[in-house]
């Protein structure tokens, strides 16, 4: 009632007895099997929280809605993308463990002293976990970005402490010093060299963290992680490197005889040899840099340029729009005919269809076999799928392969 007089329903709206239109539609496809019908749910993160976190959480959900679901129900997850991530977590941390051990066996290579080589080896660790700690004032956390730069920094947070191994050992070998007095003169007289070094490769990395615009995104954690493993590494040559030589440190007669013949002994009178010449003639050492340097920009046009490549995750994304007011049901034809056809693959697990909001545009999410059990690359199935949606007249489509930054496309116009 209004002042009185009735308010009717067709006063306020307008009432049709009937069914609303469909606008959205998915469904799974199988080798072999024919689409089923599928209610898709996406879950995504809020900015700023831990991807892997986050899906471990939704899965331990997933397992208790399971028993709650009623017979013939299933729940069924298409696409994890923490899964990727915990893949390449564990390869980073398994490069960083092996090569860090590579690094230690190049130094007994040529010092033949396990001691030494102890003493170098333990250099990595100290300035690899040291920086953890920087990581985590800055809020930086261990991501395939910093990984990779700590995976990187092995071979670099080594550099300062074999100097000055190198320069003690020198000391106890050649000029018979003790190993405390030999640590702290050999450390002393090494020390500018050293610092030189290590700031020359801090100035590379840092200015990557002040990089602005998209890139800011990927590479500032990385240039700050590597500035400040190479700075701890400075800190742990002139502290704990000399102090564990100067402790542990003996010759025990094996390096005279390295150096008395045999092949390490032949690199060394040819880098002598080299060196002599060198200085000698000291303006064509200059003119070699000075082609070679301007060489680089001649084989910079002949090398290809990208922002990141595409990672093999087993998995493909297209999409496709047909013209402009497109029914729903001439769109799902069409992409139950695209499944069907990249199902038939081989290479190819699952393929989930769907629509969303625009009848006129469908996507596909191709999930492929492992790596291991298909003969074709990930981007050998993008031309595959491309070459099929190529046979459809009139549809804008694109390919995209997952990649650890993003997504890369291989578009197509309409036809």
């Amino acid at each position: 009632m209004r002042g009185g007089a009735p308010v009717r329903v067709r006063d306020v709206a307008q009432v049709e007895d009937g069914a609303q239109e469909l606008r959205t539609w998915s469904a799974l496809f199988r080798k072999g099997i024919s689409g089923q019908d599928v209610v898709s749910i996406q879950v995504l993160r809020q900015s700023g929280v831990n991807t892997v976190r986050v899906a471990d959480d939704v899965r331990s959900k997933l397992d208790d809605l399971r028993a709650q679901m009623p017979p013939g129900v299933q729940l069924q997850v298409i696409h994890d993308i923490s899964d990727f991530i915990k893949a390449s977590v564990h390869s980073l941390i398994e490069h960083l463990i092996f090569g860090s051990i590579l690094a230690s066996l190049v130094v007994w290579l040529f010092i033949r002293n396990w001691r030494a080589v102890l003493i170098a080896a333990v250099a990595i660790p100290a300035s690899i976990i040291s920086t953890f700690t920087l990581m985590r004032g800055m809020d930086f956390s261990l991501n395939n970005i910093t990984l990779l730069a700590l995976t990187l920094a092995v071979g670099i947070v080594i550099d300062d402490a074999i100097i000055v191994l190198e320069n003690i050992f020198r000391f106890m070998e050649e000029k018979g010093k003790d190993r405390i007095l030999a640590a702290v003169e050999a450390t002393r007289e090494i020390g500018l060299a050293v610092m030189a070094t290590t700031l020359s490769l801090v100035i590379i990395f840092l200015p990557i963290a002040f990089m602005t615009g998209y890139a800011r995104k990927y590479v500032n954690s990385f240039g700050w992680t590597m500035a400040m493993a190479i700075l701890v590494s400075l800190l742990v040559a002139f502290t704990l490197t000399p102090m564990m030589s100067s402790r542990f440190l003996k010759l025990d007669g094996s390096e005279k005889k390295m150096h008395a013949g045999g092949f390490l002994h032949k690199v060394e009178q040819f880098y002598m040899l080299m060196l002599r010449w060198s200085l000698a003639h000291r303006r064509s050492i200059i003119l070699i840099c000075v082609v070679t340097f301007l060489s680089t920009f001649g084989f910079y046009r002949l090398v290809g340029r990208d922002w990141i490549p595409a990672d093999d995750q087993s998995e493909l994304i297209s999409s496709f729009t047909l013209p402009e007011g497109t029914a729903l049901a001439r769109t799902t034809q069409i992409s139950q005919d695209i499944a069907e056809r990249v199902a038939a693959f081989p290479e190819v697990a699952f393929v989930q269809s769907f629509t969303h909001g625009r009848t006129n545009h469908a996507h596909l999410f191709i999930g492929l076999v492992p790596r291991s059990e298909r003969k074709r690359s990930h981007t050998q199935m993008a031309t595959a799928v491309r070459a099929i949606l190529a046979d459809y007249r009139n549809m804008t489509y694109n390919v995209r392969l997952p990649s650890v930054l993003g997504a890369k496309f291989i578009s197509r116009l309409p036809r």
